[in-house]
Parts: structure tokens; sequence; C-alpha cells
């Protein structure tokens, strides 16, 4: 949804970008956390629940607060992703008999 579709002035939209940063900086760390405690699958899963939740609202919504309950949602749906991914890999690693994640990928990869 436009600034124009909507009948805001575009300034007023500005938000929708601030809210997306605000939310993700403190929901990365606190995905961080969900993960080593409950599992990084689980995490990522709910992630992925919160980004269509995100999805099915900012589609379906006809006002600026909508908008930007979409994007917190897209903010902490997305903000899931990296620590869940990160704390896989790093098991992983633990799994294979390595102390840490290979740092490169060789020829074969």
């Amino acid at each position: 949804m436009t600034a124009r579709r909507a009948h805001l002035p575009v300034g007023d939209t500005a938000i929708l970008i601030s809210c997306l940063y605000l939310t993700s900086a403190p929901a990365q760390p606190a995905a961080g956390r969900l993960a080593e405690e409950f599992g990084p699958r689980r995490v990522f899963v709910a992630g992925i629940v919160l980004k269509f939740t995100a999805g099915v609202v900012g589609s379906s919504a006809h006002s600026l607060t909508a908008l930007i309950v979409a994007r917190v949602l897209i903010g902490a749906g997305t903000s899931a992703g990296n620590p869940a991914a990160m704390l896989l890999i790093r098991r992983r690693a633990e799994q294979a008999g390595h102390e840490a994640p290979p740092r490169g990928c060789s020829a074969d990869c």
C-alpha cells in the first residue's frame, strides 16, 4: 500500500521503516536466547508463522495502524531466522567433532 493510495502524507509512512528496525534490534538477541532455551527449529518455525501472519495482516490492511502491526510482526519474524540458523550450524559442527563451524567453503561445495 503506498502513501498516496492510503491517503497519507509520505512523511507519516516513515514510521513503517522505523518500527521494523526498532523491533528487529531487540528481537534478534531475544530469538537467539529463545533458540538456546527451546530449540532452534521451534524458534525458526515461530518466525515463519510470524512472517506469514504479517503477510495476512499487511495484505488486508486498510489503515496505517494495521501496516505498523504487520511491519512489527515482520521484524520479529525475520529476527528469528539468523540466530536459529547459526545455532543449528554450531550444533552440527560440534556433532561432527569440530571446535567451530567452518569459515569457508572448498571447491567441492
